[in-house]
């Protein structure tokens, strides 16, 4: 009897895996505060959905007058890793961080099932990701991933991730076989752009309609409702 097809669970971070409490923007902040005297630089800024380079790129444009084409990557580099250095000691003092309903089960469940890998597709620069999850002690989950220093888009990342989930399983999955779970419209748009399975949870700034009509084949309340997805990962594995 020949083996079923592996299949792969991507997951995003913020909104979809946990609730952070704002450390990123707080941390960010404080990064644009000592670089350059700037208060509030993220505000008006939509965080969700969005990659940490590029969520830069747009507080530069907007504080410093600086237009897109012209901003240097030093320049976001440099807010990076001073974003990087305040990001442990934000999250040593939040007091809203929480792990979101489900996703503990949820990932206990998918460990134990043979064939299906768990792995990150994420906005979250890689050190920044590992902080958070390690905070939620989710990071035994995931072996590897994309992250927001890998491309430029959402669906580049997913792309990304796709190809070392292969070399670290030794087996290209099948794009039908691969399930893209965010919690925001620019998720599933990504998910769809790379021809994965979209799945949304309205556990972030989005709703369950907003995520239907983005595309989700799947859209739950939240990852508590984990018996849809098994049973989807099931439909698409006999399918």
């Amino acid at each position: 009897m020949s083996r079923p097809p592996p299949r792969v669970v991507l997951f995003d971070i913020d909104g979809t895996l946990l609730d952070a409490g704002g450390v990123g923007r707080r941390a960010l902040d404080a990064a644009f505060r000592a670089l350059w005297n700037i208060d509030g630089a993220t505000t008006g800024i939509v965080l969700a959905g969005n990659t940490d380079r590029e969520l830069v790129r747009e507080a530069l444009t907007a504080r410093l007058g600086v237009n897109m084409p012209a901003i240097d990557e030093k320049m976001i580099t440099a807010v990076l890793g001073e974003y990087l250095q305040r990001l442990p000691e934000q999250l040593a003092s939040a007091t809203g961080f929480r792990v979101l309903p489900g996703v503990e089960s949820l990932l206990n469940q998918l460990s134990q099932m043979p064939h299906v890998v768990t792995a990150l597709a994420t906005g979250n620069l890689a050190p920044a990701a590992r902080l958070k999850l390690a905070k939620g002690r989710l990071n035994r989950y995931f072996r590897t991933g994309g992250f927001g220093g890998d491309a430029p888009t959402r669906a580049g990342i997913i792309a990304i991730a796709i190809e070392r989930v292969a070399r670290l399983i030794g087996v290209k999955p099948e794009r039908k076989n691969v399930f893209m779970v965010g919690d925001t419209v620019r998720d599933l748009k990504a998910a769809r752009a790379t021809g994965v399975v979209p799945v949304g949870v309205a556990t972030g700034p989005d709703d369950i309609e907003a995520l239907r009509k983005a595309g989700a084949q799947l859209a739950l309340a939240t990852l508590a409702d984990a018996g849809k997805l098994i049973a989807l990962l099931g439909d698409t594995l006999v399918s």
